[in-house]
């Protein structure tokens, strides 16, 4: 069985899918297949996958691609998704690049075990690169934030058990699918300190349309917990953030106060998480 699938969405950016093509194709690391989806593209991305094709010869799963409309990029990737051979997926978008040429070298030499994978990547902002790194799956980390998909490892059996990418939402459906693994799934979740993808914050779905981003990330939120839920998390980070700011103009008076409110707000927590575990059930 292949290691992984790469799976590239692409609709109109010739230029955005050759520079994806080069950093896949030229990898160090070969146990690994290339699955383009292409939206019916008009601007010449076709040509650009031909120009490429038999540059795959040394890939042990080489690239297969099709070109069709299609209903988003969420359908393009459920698309690669069905095709995938690999034990992992990475999606990996026009204009998304992998770090560099021995980047999967680099990654083969740990033991894969997680059935969500994170690493580390750039995101290209207007005049800098701002490295992120995934290492924290709390639930106050998901309120506020999320894991992008071009820094993710998706086991694949994951979309056969539980479904694939929701038609539902235009640009948080990944949102949506990892949020409801971590927190309502029992899967397992591993980071390994290895630089994966870099990427540009301006291409990317979530950040064409705010507005609609945070109204589907509510409706999401809200879907998974109840919004009361939702509402006491939020609410109790506030208060452990407006402390955190605090602290250091406390007094050592005031500590025992401020230890005990830290102690009744995790207390507060559990209830929450232990009151919605019996809405599961």
């Amino acid at each position: 069985m292949l290691k992984l699938s790469i799976i590239t969405v692409n609709l109109n950016n010739a230029e955005g899918l050759r520079k994806t093509i080069e950093s896949v194709v030229n990898q160090t690391y070969t146990h690994f297949e290339h699955i383009i989806i292409d939206g019916g593209s008009t601007d010449g991305s076709v040509e650009v996958i031909k120009g490429y094709e038999k540059q795959y010869v040394h890939v042990q799963g080489r690239l297969y691609w099709k070109s069709e409309p299609d209903k988003g990029i969420y359908d393009g990737m459920n698309k690669g998704i069905k095709l995938a051979k690999g034990e992992y997926c990475l999606f990996l978008n026009s204009g998304d690049l992998l770090y560099e040429h021995r980047t999967l070298s680099n990654i083969s030499r740990y033991q894969l075990i997680g059935d969500i994978i994170s690493f580390n990547s750039e995101i290209i902002r207007d005049n800098y690169f701002e490295k992120v790194s995934y290492t924290n799956y709390s639930i106050e980390y998901f309120v506020n934030g999320t894991i992008c998909h071009q820094s993710i490892f998706h086991k694949t059996d994951l979309f056969h058990k539980y479904g694939l990418y929701s038609l539902e939402y235009k640009i948080a459906s990944d949102y949506d699918f990892l949020l409801n693994l971590i927190f309502t799934k029992e899967v397992t979740v591993q980071y390994i300190n290895e630089d994966l993808s870099i990427f540009p914050a301006i291409d990317g779905i979530s950040t064409i349309n705010k507005s609609l981003l945070q109204k589907e990330r509510s409706t999401i939120k809200s879907s998974i917990l109840s919004k009361k839920i939702w509402s006491d998390i939020e609410n109790i980070i506030s208060e452990k953030n407006k402390y955190k700011i605090e602290v250091e103009g406390l007094k050592s008076s005031n500590l025992i106060k401020l230890t005990l409110h830290i102690i009744n707000l995790k207390s507060r927590l559990v209830s929450i998480f232990k009151h919605n575990q019996r809405l599961r059930n």
